[in-house]
């Protein structure tokens, strides 16, 4: 079935068409061979970037190209076979020799047909003296990369890079992947037709963020069972760890690695917003003291970003255990404006609420007073709670 997908590919590029960013690729035959995948290739913008990242690296539009090696990875499971499936179609329309390798296998195109090497020995040998382009796909951590000195090799990995350090010194390019955005998410889910259920999917990506394998494949476990790991800050910032350090590791799939606009850099970040509040929510209740220092210490650690989400923790938290006095500003007020900020007696129990905003209106609609109330859901992008006073006062407040 590899075999009939990559002769297919070959046919599609010979077509000679030219491909636009999200742009939806029909095959015949499974993608990679895997009916898992189905047979749609969407090219992402940054399919269209990378490749000009590629070529710009291998000097492609001079006079004098050169060889080397680029590392391309990423949060694992956003596709990067399949952007070299996007590639392969750019080499296969002309006459280039293409050595591709997936796991431990390995084809050879030879700029009219594919074959495939019987033998890693022989493939070994090949390579030494190869000038043309060598796609190694280490799919599922499966199988090593060659040094081919004379080709122009392109190795796709799971971020762990840990072996690449050698040929990293030596110069090797090394870029990411983003995860997919929230528009090439909704058009993956749609174009999966009746694969999927959309609904499901859509919960899938609310939880785990913007990575296509998950919908396909659906996650092992749920996304609470996975925060229960995190304890304290220590232990989130040594995932976060995992993620960024040199050697990258394997990241949990809490953490998605967010590249530079160069693709060339990462940071780590929570691999959805449902996840980061719940990590907050929960890190609120077993590391108080390592989360104040988050959020007001000012220090520079992979977190740092995340503090605005946890002072809004903090104060959910501070309001919803009641109290007396608290100094808020209006909304909507400047930092000068007189006014702006004034202390209020509230009032509230030390209880909290959640509501469903109704569907057909507020006329009949009651809540409890001096109740603390957050929404399951944020309908409104301005209100984060709601309180009653006695003097039948509606606060709404935005953290």
């Amino acid at each position: 079935m590899f075999l009939s997908f990559l002769n297919e590919l070959c046919q599609v590029a010979r077509a000679g068409k030219t491909y636009s960013a999200q742009e939806i690729v029909s095959f015949s035959t499974f993608l990679g061979g895997n009916e898992v995948f189905g047979n749609q290739l969407f090219l992402r913008d940054c399919y269209l970037e990378m490749k000009q990242v590629i070529a710009e690296y291998f000097r492609l539009d001079t006079e004098t190209p050169k060889n080397g090696q680029v590392i391309l990875t990423g949060s694992p499971g956003i596709g990067k076979s399949c952007f070299a499936y996007f590639f392969l179609l750019q080499l296969l329309g002309s006459d280039e020799e293409v050595v591709y390798q997936v796991g431990t296998n390995y084809w050879y195109f030879d700029g009219a047909e594919w074959s495939k090497f019987g033998d890693v020995t022989v493939v070994v040998n090949f390579l030494i003296n190869f000038r043309g382009w060598y796609i190694c796909d280490l799919y599922k951590g499966l199988g090593s990369y060659v040094i081919a000195i004379l080709a122009k090799t392109i190795i796709l990995s799971s971020p762990k890079l840990g072996g690449f350090k050698d040929i990293l010194n030596n110069g090797a390019g090394r870029y990411f992947l983003p995860t997919w955005t929230d528009e090439e998410m909704s058009i993956f889910i749609k174009m999966q037709g009746g694969r999927v259920n959309e609904e499901e999917a859509r919960n899938i990506v609310e939880d785990w963020g913007n990575v296509p394998r998950n919908v396909i494949l659906r996650p092992i476990g749920t996304l609470e069972q996975a925060i229960q790991t995190i304890t304290s800050i220590s232990s989130l910032q040594e995932k976060m760890r995992a993620a960024v350090n040199e050697d990258l590791g394997l990241p949990s799939r809490l953490i998605h690695l967010v590249p530079s606009s160069d693709y060339k850099t990462i940071s780590a970040r929570a691999c959805s917003q449902k996840a980061a509040e719940k990590i907050f929510e929960q890190l609120v209740k077993t590391d108080w003291d390592g989360l104040v220092n988050l959020a007001f210490s000012g220090s520079d650690s992979g977190l740092y970003t995340a503090a605005g989400l946890v002072f809004e923790c903090f104060a959910h938290e501070v309001l919803k255990k009641g109290g007396n006095r608290y100094r808020l500003r209006s909304l909507g007020s400047g930092e000068d404006d007189e006014g702006a900020r004034e202390e209020i007696d509230l009032h509230m129990k030390k209880s909290q609420a959640y509501f469903e905003f109704p569907t057909t209106g507020l006329n009949e609609w009651k809540i409890m007073k001096n109740t603390y109330c957050k929404p399951k859901t944020l309908n409104f992008p301005c209100m984060d709670a709601l309180l009653l006073s006695d003097q039948e006062v509606l606060y709404m407040f935005q953290m």
